[in-house]
Order: structure tokens, then C-alpha cells, then sequence
């Protein structure tokens, strides 16, 4: 059940939050969380790279850009715009032209 998921990886990320979460490890599985084929779990790991992260997660938000779930493009959009640098700007005006909807607000 994905609602079901979604709601297991919000808890296990609130455990890791409470424990630090930064570790080199977890980095790699929320990377390859944000790269999964779940959209809801995608979204969560991307929020929570970029919380961690910050400009340093720039390359798996540009990833995820491609995405073909517009949930998963937002997620990223969002943390290229809260990354505030040259080239998450940059690669937010590189796709702005491409999106509809929601995506290109």
C-alpha cells in the first residue's frame, strides 16, 4: 500500500531526524529513495536531502527534474529553489519552459 509506505518512511525519517540523520549511509539510501519508482517515497527522500543537504543535494534534485511523476519534479523544483545557487537557478529556468501546471509555478 503506498499511502501505508509513504507513512513508515515520514516516521522512519523523524526517527533519523531525533538521531542526527546525516550520516553518510543514510545520504546514499534517501539518494537512492529520491531515484526510486515510488513517486510518494521520491518526494519524501528529496525533501528531506534537501533539508539535510542543502546546495549539496543539487545534483539529485536535477536528476529527479526528469522525473515523469510531476510530484517528483516538484519536490525537486523546490529544493533547487530553496538551494539558491547558480546552478540549481539555472537549471530551474532550463526547465521551467517545459513544465505545465502546477510544476511551473
Amino acid at each position: 500500500d503506498p499511502v501505508e509506505a509513504a507513512a513508515l518512511f515520514e516516521t522512519l525519517l523523524e526517527l533519523r531526524r531525533a538521531r542526527g540523520g546525516d550520516d553518510p549511509t543514510w545520504i546514499a539510501r534517501l539518494e537512492a529513495t529520491a531515484a526510486g519508482e515510488d513517486p510518494a517515497l521520491a518526494v519524501l527522500a528529496l525533501q528531506e536531502l534537501t533539508r539535510l543537504r542543502g546546495a549539496e543535494a543539487v545534483p539529485v534534485l536535477a536528476e529527479a527534474l526528469a522525473s515523469p511523476h510531476w510530484s517528483v519534479r516538484l519536490a525537486a523544483a523546490n529544493g533547487l529553489e530553496a538551494a539558491r545557487t547558480r546552478a540549481s537557478i539555472e537549471l530551474l529556468v532550463g526547465r521551467v519552459v517545459e513544465e505545465t501546471g502546477r510544476v511551473r509555478k
